[in-house]
Formats: structure tokens, sequence, C-alpha cells
């Protein structure tokens, strides 16, 4: 309300008169008190506006919140910073803008995660995890959400070295983005084909893992984009060494995944390349490569 009254150049006592007192105008503007439905309306005709446009601001400004906490809890995924994660999660279940869909199945699948990966509880957090694909979605296609949940329960079986298991579920999560006409997230899929390009890995499957591999790729590529893009380069490589591949395009992808990484600044990831090329090219296997993301 304030906002528009400064907007058109109106005084407190100007948008106040034959309406109410300009204190109680004032306590309304900082949210003190709640004007009630009357109030609300003639205050609305001398601002010019509709009387929902308050209403929609509120639902907007709490929206507002509850996406960027959920920023910032992928963001705590992408760091690994678990700790961190259980904490907010803790404050956040307390919170009402939390407490109906889609922000309460969101707020379910990161509880799993961290019943997993700091109370190393691994039955609770499927339990949590299947629980949470179950909310209630209007549509009859599985939502974007679900598939992440369902990749998280793929990676859980993969840290638990149930890869077989590891695959099924990130088959069932590519055969769901398939017949989905509305899906339309590259970075999710390309997550999917890398995860289960490693899960393939571990299986000594390495056709199945190229590709995958060479999907996320392109999948990179077509969207000009570098999310995963050395990850993927890098664990091509690992299933082209293992199955013979020539030597000139193992070192392709390896000077590829390091380009991208020291792009990036990810200075651990670019070490472990780094590693290997050396081992490479002496002659050894690599080094066991054991990120995943979520």
């Amino acid at each position: 309300m304030r906002e528009i009254r400064i907007s058109l150049n109106m005084s407190q006592q100007e948008l106040a008169r034959d309406i109410c007192t300009q204190g109680n105008l004032s306590r309304i503007e900082k949210g003190e008190i709640i004007p009630n439905a009357a109030l609300l309306y003639e205050l609305s005709q001398r601002l010019n506006v509709e009387v929902d446009y308050f209403f929609k601001r509120i639902a907007s400004t709490r929206n507002d919140y509850a996406d960027e906490t959920c920023k910032h809890i992928r963001k705590l995924i992408r760091e690994r910073d678990y700790i961190q994660l259980k904490e907010v999660i803790s404050r956040e279940k307390k919170n009402p803008q939390f407490q109906h869909y889609p922000h309460n199945q969101f707020l379910q699948w990161h509880e799993g995660v961290v019943e997993y990966y700091v109370n190393n509880d691994f039955q609770r957090a499927l339990h949590l995890l299947y629980n949470a694909i179950q909310y209630e979605s209007s549509s009859k296609f599985y939502t974007k959400q679900q598939i992440e949940i369902m990749n998280s329960i793929g990676i859980l079986q993969y840290e638990e070295r149930e890869f077989d298991k590891s695959i099924e579920m990130f088959e069932q999560c590519l055969r769901m983005i398939s017949h989905s006409p509305l899906f339309d997230d590259f970075s999710v899929k390309t997550r999917i084909h890398y995860n289960i390009a490693k899960s393939f890995y571990k299986c000594e499957r390495d056709s199945d893992a190229l590709v995958h591999t060479r999907k996320g790729i392109q999948s990179c590529l077509a969207n000009e984009s570098l999310y995963l893009l050395g990850e993927l380069y890098f664990q091509h490589a690992l299933s082209l060494i293992r199955s013979g591949r020539s030597e000139d395009k193992v070192l392709q992808c390896l000077h590829h995944a390091l380009h991208v990484f020291d792009l990036q600044k990810k200075t651990n990831f670019s070490s472990v390349v780094q590693e290997t090329l050396r081992l490479y090219q002496a002659g050894q296997l690599p080094i066991e490569y054991t990120s995943y993301t979520s």
C-alpha cells in the first residue's frame, strides 16, 4: 500500500482522509494491524487498484520466500553441506509456508537426504523419499519434482552399492520424462544420464555408460550449458579407458573436462582430472572417481 501511495505522490493524510486516522494508516502500512474488508476496499478505491491486488501481493511475497529457501536448499545440496541443510529443514518444517504442496513435498525430499548423509539411516531415508513421491499432484504425469526425488533414491542406492537397483530407478526416471509432454528441464535429464552412467560404470557395463555420457554431453552442448559437462566428459573418458578405446579420444575428453573445471574454478575436480591424465599417460589405471549429483 505504501509503495502505491508513494508512486502516486500521495501523503498518508490524503489517503486516510474521511476513511481512517493517519495513525491507523501508518500502522497498516507497517503491517502492525490488518484492515477489515470495508476499510481495505475504501483505501483501494482511492489508490485506484482492485482489492485483490493486495492479496496477490501477499501471496507473491510468501511464494518468493519459499522459492528462495528452496534455491538455498539446493545450493546446500550442491555444496554437500548436509549439517547446514539439516538446520534449514528443521526450521522450515515449522513454517506455515511449507505446509502445503509442493513445498511440503520439497522439504520431505530433502529431509530424506539429510536422514541418509547426517544420520546414516538408509531405510528411514528411503521411507521419507518414497512417501514424498506420493504427495498429491494435479498432474496425471509424474512431475519434475517427483522425478528428482526418484533420482535421489537412485543415488542413495548407488551409495549403498545397490547398483542394479539404482540403474532400474534411473531408467524409470528417464521413462517418466519421455512420457511427459510438459517436461522441458534439460538439466534434470542430464543429471540422470550422468548418474546412470556412473552406475553402469560400477557394473563394468562400459558400453551402456558411454551411451548415457554421450547423451548428457550432447544435451549440455545443445543447451549451451556447462552444467555437469566437465563431469560427463570425465566419466566418458573413464569408460573409454576401460573399454580400450583410442588414446586420442581419451585425451580429448580428459582435456575437455579439465578445461570446463578450470572455467568453473572447481579446483578439486581439476586435480582429479590432472592426476588421471598423469596415471593414464604413465600406463596406469585411473584413480577411482566418486562424484555424483542429487
